[in-house]
């Protein structure tokens, strides 16, 4: 009996889900995802296989560096674990998660990079990808200035520097500040932004205008609200440079009929 079987050779290739990430001066972490595809790490046909990315020792897997700044020292996990996507794919996905305190509330790391490379350890190549951290200036808008008790408000704000995770379309508190010029403004607790999509970086929001039992109540009518979000992650910030929030400022009226 003669049996005949190609053998086909996939090229090792090592992949991250964005080129360009955010900086974290604080909260929840920036998600790395990585993706390494090496079919002959796929020994058994049967079962989901795992790798293993270094970030320590002489020739470490993942390295933070900014090349004006030099190597930066940060406190990341000795490795990150890449499991495969299901039996016999010889594709490995996994995620780094990197606090402010990992670097990423450190200046120094704007235009930095990081660096992901593999070597098989079954001599089928090697690859490498690298990422840049880039800080974005933020916005903030809404679709009216003139409204009344009753309407229902649209407040946008776009902030790739909070769009923490790619994969999942993420929901943040409504970082707003509201002050009026004639009387209070009080919120109703717990409101937020939902982004649009998953990676888009666009924040929106619909709520009611009230006097009261409202989302967002104005005590008396015919006042003008200053709306201020606050971007601790300006992009004009300099490498290095101490970071200065900006503040982001819009208004709307309140009309009295």
């Amino acid at each position: 009996v003669t049996v005949d079987f190609q053998i086909i050779s996939v090229a090792v290739k090592v992949e991250l889900d964005r080129s360009v990430y955010p900086l974290v001066r604080w909260g929840d972490p920036l998600v790395v995802y990585i993706r390494v595809t090496d079919p002959s790490a796929n020994k058994n046909p049967y079962a989901k296989e795992t790798i293993t990315l270094t970030t320590t020792g002489p020739a470490p897997n993942i390295v933070l560096k900014n090349y004006t700044m030099g190597t930066m020292t940060c406190r990341l996990p000795s490795s990150v674990t890449l499991t495969e996507t299901d039996v016999n794919t010889g594709v490995f996905e996994g995620s780094l998660r990197l606090y402010y305190y990992n670097c990423m509330n450190n200046s120094a790391m704007i235009n930095g990079i990081i660096n992901v490379s593999y070597v098989s350890p079954y001599g089928q190549g090697s690859d490498w990808v690298t990422a840049t951290f880039r800080p974005t200036t933020a916005s903030l808008s809404i679709n009216a200035t003139v409204v009344k008790y009753g309407d229902y408000i649209l407040i946008r704000v776009v902030d790739p520097d909070i769009n923490l995770d790619s994969k999942k379309a993420e929901e943040k508190p409504l970082n707003i500040t509201f002050k009026g010029t004639l009387g209070g403004v009080t919120l109703k607790s717990g409101l937020k932004l939902k982004e649009t999509d998953k990676n888009t970086g666009v924040f929106e929001g619909v709520f009611l205008i009230a006097g009261e039992n409202g989302d967002i109540n104005v005590v008396k009518a015919g006042d003008t609200v200053e709306m201020t979000y606050i971007d601790p992650t300006p992009g004009y910030t300099t490498p290095g440079a101490t970071w200065e929030d900006l503040e982001l400022t819009t208004t709307f009226k309140v009309a009295s009929f």
